[in-house]
């Protein structure tokens, strides 16, 4: 059986040569999984923040999560937080996308972080293997 890379495994060993330590990951065991994704311009979704703009600047404690995909396990949750994010900041639909995906996360896809119990929030690391694209569809319009 051959080893099953993540999707952003440089990125990830050159974090680890700089001396970070990959957060505590788990199966995803086929959770439903709910994106920010853009209706009308499929090419950035599904793409991990720092791989959109890798000159992005983020904390030691954010840099493997730069290269996972923000994802949520409870619709009402991500609704929220989309709101609450929008409300900051007017333009952050041209960010984050305008629309809600959703699919289902298995195993072979790749690896997740703790589910935040609050925000219901966790990042998702992929395999190379994995294209959401393919898995996730838009579910509802947000702005």
């Amino acid at each position: 059986m051959s080893r099953l890379c993540f999707k952003y495994q440089k990125f990830f060993d050159k974090l680890v040569d700089d001396g970070l330590q990959m957060p505590h990951l788990f199966a995803p065991n086929d959770i439903n999984a709910f994106r920010f994704v853009f209706s009308d311009d499929e090419s950035k979704n599904h793409l991990p923040v720092l791989v959109i703009n890798p000159r992005r600047v983020l904390p030691d404690t954010l840099k493997y999560s730069g290269y996972a995909l923000s994802c949520y396990d409870n619709e009402d949750k991500a609704v929220e937080r989309y709101l609450d994010l929008c409300k900051i900041n007017k333009k952050m639909p041209l960010t984050l996308g305008n629309a809600l995906s959703s699919g289902h996360l298995h195993n072979s896809d790749g690896m997740i972080s703790a589910i935040e119990p609050h925000t219901r929030h966790f990042d998702f690391y992929e395999y190379e293997s994995c294209n959401l694209s393919q898995s996730f569809t838009i579910k509802r319009k947000l702005s």
